[in-house]
C-alpha cells in the first residue's frame, strides 16, 4: 500500500524531529553489576527490516550476560504470580550460550518467589506516547539504569522508530540485540 505524498511528507518531518531527541548516554561507568531488576520485564526493540516487537529480555540478558540474577515482577509463566510481587530468576549448572550442532542442551533458569528486591540496579522501560504516533506508525520508548541504593540515573536510551519505513534512531536501536547491547554495555556485563 502506497502512502499519499502528503502522509510521507508528514512522516518524514515526524521521525526527523523525534530523532532529534534520541540519545543513547552512559552518564558513570560501572565496575560490574551482579544484579539487576526489570520494572517491567518488556521492552519494544525492532530488527533490521521488521516491525517493532515488544517482549521479554530476562533469559536473554541473565544467559548472555555476566549477571548472577535477575529479579521482576511475578510472571504467570512460572506460576508466581498472585503468590507474591516479585521473582528471581538465576541459573543453575552451565549456561549455554550456543548450541553445539546436534544438542539439545539449553540453561536450566530457577524461578523464585520474594518479597522484596535486593538487586544492584533498577530497569525502568516505558514506550512513549506520541502525538499521531498510531496514525504515522511512529514509535518510541526510553529506558532509564539507576543505582537502586540511591537512585542515581547512571544510564538512559531514548529512540524512535517508523513501522511504515522499518527505521529506527539512534542508529544503535535498529538492531535486534540493541535491549541486550545497551543494558550489558551500560552495566560492565558483556560476556566476551
Amino acid at each position: 500500500m502506497t502512502l499519499p505524498v502528503r502522509k510521507v511528507m508528514m512522516l518524514s518531518t515526524e521521525y526527523s524531529r523525534l530523532c532529534d531527541s534520541a540519545e543513547i548516554k552512559i552518564l558513570e561507568p560501572v565496575k560490574g553489576a551482579k544484579s539487576i531488576v526489570l520494572m517491567p520485564d518488556s521492552f519494544s526493540v525492532m530488527a533490521q527490516g521488521r516491525q517493532t516487537e515488544r517482549g521479554s529480555w530476562t533469559a536473554y540478558l541473565l544467559n548472555q550476560s555476566l549477571l548472577d540474577f535477575i529479579e521482576r515482577p511475578a510472571t504467570k509463566e512460572t506460576g508466581i504470580a498472585g503468590t507474591t510481587e516479585y521473582e528471581r530468576v538465576s541459573t543453575i549448572g552451565e549456561r549455554i550460550l550456543r548450541s553445539k550442532p546436534g544438542s539439545n542442551a539449553q540453561t536450566k533458569y530457577v524461578y523464585e518467589p520474594i518479597n522484596e528486591i535486593t538487586a544492584e540496579y533498577e530497569i525502568h522501560s516505558e514506550k512513549l506516547t506520541l502525538e499521531r504516533g498510531a496514525e504515522l506508525g511512529l514509535g518510541g520508548a526510553r529506558i532509564e539504569i539507576r543505582r537502586r541504593n540511591d537512585g542515581h540515573l547512571v544510564a538512559y536510551a531514548q529512540y524512535y522508530w517508523s513501522n511504515k519505513e522499518f527505521r529506527a534512531c539512534p542508529k544503535e536501536s535498529h538492531n535486534g540485540l540493541f535491549i541486550y547491547k545497551f543494558i550489558a554495555g551500560a552495566l560492565n556485563v558483556e560476556r566476551n
